[in-house]
């Protein structure tokens, strides 16, 4: 028996180079990146400048509430309104909410810390997003870098099984607070902390970590194609969500083994059993573990189809937004899918060596259908495929 068609009729994003989905793709087919602003520096500043200076949303984090609360809703409310639907709706739209961190900086905040302190950055959030929307509920997912993506996976199961005819899915990170920062630096995933080394370049010989940065995606899930009922959303084309796995691999707490296998399913069913695609977005940090193993078993499940599909890894431009990178990288795909047209990879100078295609400049052609991967520590991994009706 065939799965109900599930359509992604609207969409969200605000990152550093962009306060919404359209401005961001502008920025990224600009071959804009969140560390150019780097190159403007003629005196010495310290890690977390540098890292706060490249990767922070200065209005979340200038406001009066929690940042990550503040970027969801702004997200979220996009995405309503990219979908053709207003604010109300959200008083019967669930909820599933993705973060790898939740509302941390709640946590040093006095005024705020014992509601932190109760209900866990989590669950804090979440109160958050529902007492200023109204949902009917909204559940929070935690999956590390994956959580993305396991929550559109939550939000397709709901609307597969009947439970709804609508969902909003949202992702969000606002985690540059110096405990992270440091940790994330002692870890040694981090580009090096100097206005010259940090540089984000996923998929070349000469990455050496990725960058951080404050990010917010959303997406609104239905089981109908908003053109048969509101045909003046216009904003994506017709978008279907053809599924979403996800796995886990208990190797080791912040590595990935060289061979994954839960990674190897998941490539097999995204790059084979769904189909031919047509743009690959690989989870792609840009630490030197990371990249070639990723492709390699990318490639593997591409077979002969590997030497003509693409792959973007978006987080050259936008840096690691954690548990918000795998959806942000979805909705990136639904507008490529609109446009018709791939953004840059300026940093790409030297790539690895794969059979996969790898571009610098730019590609323009049909990308209907892509899939979508994220890993995050602990072993978690996920997989979505999407495909856009251009006819």
């Amino acid at each position: 028996m065939s799965l109900p068609t599930v359509w992604i009729t609207g969409v969200g994003l605000l990152t550093p180079l962009g306060n919404s989905a359209w401005e961001t793709l502008r920025a990224l087919f600009a071959g804009r990146t969140i560390t150019d602003r780097l190159d403007r520096l003629t005196e010495p500043i310290s890690a977390e400048q540098i890292i706060r200076g490249t990767g922070a949303i200065a209005d979340a984090r200038h406001g009066s509430g929690d940042p990550a609360a503040g970027l969801a809703l702004r997200a979220l409310h996009e995405a309503i309104t990219s979908a053709g639907l207003a604010a109300a709706d959200l008083a019967t739209t669930p909820i599933i909410l993705a973060s790898s961190k939740g509302a941390i900086s709640a946590l040093l905040d006095s005024m705020r810390s014992r509601d932190a302190a109760t209900l866990g950055p989590h669950g804090l959030l979440s109160s958050l997003i529902r007492s200023r929307t109204g949902a009917p509920c909204c559940r929070a997912v935690v999956a590390a870098c994956a959580s993305g993506l396991v929550a559109l996976d939550h939000a397709l199961r709901m609307l597969r099984r009947g439970e709804c005819d609508r969902a909003a899915v949202v992702a969000v990170e606002a985690s540059l607070i110096p405990l992270l920062m440091h940790s994330y630096r002692r870890l040694g995933v981090l580009a090096p902390l100097t206005p010259r080394g940090y540089r984000a370049r996923p998929l070349d010989r000469r990455r050496c970590g990725f960058t951080l940065t404050d990010l917010a995606a959303a997406v609104i899930l239905e089981s109908r194609p908003p053109a048969r009922r509101r045909p003046s959303a216009a904003t994506l084309a017709p978008t279907r969500l053809l599924g979403v796995r996800t796995a886990a691999e208990a190797h080791h707490v912040i590595k990935s083994p060289a061979d994954s296998e839960a990674l190897g399913r998941l490539s097999n069913w995204a790059l084979r059993d769904c189909g031919p695609i047509d743009l690959l977005h690989p989870h792609a940090t840009g630490t030197v573990e990371n990249d070639e193993a990723e492709l390699r078993l990318h490639a593997q499940a591409l077979g002969p189809r590997a030497e003509e599909t693409p792959a973007y890894a978006v987080k050259g431009a936008l840096g690691h937004g954690l548990g918000a990178a795998g959806l942000a990288s979805v909705v990136v795909a639904a507008l490529i899918g609109r446009c018709g047209r791939v953004p840059p990879m300026p940093w790409l100078d030297d790539p690895i060596t794969t059979p996969l295609r790898l571009f610098r400049e730019g590609m323009k052609g049909e990308f209907r259908r892509h899939a979508v991967f994220a890993s995050g520590f602990g072993g978690h991994c996920a997989a979505a495929v999407i495909e856009t009706l251009t006819d």
